[in-house]
């Protein structure tokens, strides 16, 4: 059994006592799942801020996808040897309507934790796959690195939902790289062997 303990110290003696409880609430769910041993943590303005951030990016996720605000950029891959164009990596950023772009810093471990990540790796897919349905006449054998989430891992149709995407769009599968983080990779051992 592990304890979170949230601890807010009084500098001001007029706030309400529930006013008191909800900011060592918010410090004690900043916690949660953040280690497998007891810990504690004092309330600070920022970890309230950065709650709230949280809470925005999450409650515009599903507007996001509907409205195509996740953007995918390629990094090339340049083969050095053959002095060609390789390949490319799949980036994905967060477009808000506004002009403002959203770093994968801030909300991929905030879908890590909640699982969105699990629908945004699909849809990064579904884009992948439609833009290499657009470039296969120039580019015959380009093969599109992916970065899935360690989510996948325990789900038995991931290989399956892949080539559905794969099929929906009429490309091969040999155009797809799949990776994984390392330490994901290591903590999914039993899955992977």
């Amino acid at each position: 059994m592990t304890v979170s303990v949230g601890i807010y110290l009084v500098d001001d003696r007029d706030m309400k006592i529930n006013s008191m409880l909800n900011r060592a609430r918010i410090t004690q769910k900043h916690l949660k799942g953040q280690s497998s041993q007891s810990q504690y943590a004092i309330y600070s303005s920022k970890q309230r801020n950065d709650i709230m951030m949280q809470k925005t990016i999450e409650n515009g996720f599903e507007d996001a996808i509907k409205n195509k605000e996740f953007k995918v950029y390629f990094q090339p891959k340049f083969n050095i040897n053959a002095n060609k164009f390789d390949g490319a990596e799949a980036l994905v950023r967060w477009q808000k309507p506004n002009g403002t772009i959203i770093s994968p810093g801030m909300f991929i471990p905030l879908f890590e934790k909640n699982r969105f990540i699990v629908k945004l790796d699909y849809y990064i897919m579904d884009q992948v796959c439609q833009k290499i349905k657009q470039w296969e006449s120039y580019y015959p054998h380009l093969l599109i690195s992916v970065n899935m989430s360690r989510a996948h891992l325990r789900d038995p149709q991931f290989v399956e939902k892949l080539n559905d995407i794969c099929l929906s769009h009429g490309v091969s599968t040999s155009s797809i790289e799949i990776e994984i983080t390392e330490s994901a990779a290591y903590e999914s051992l039993d899955v992977l062997t």
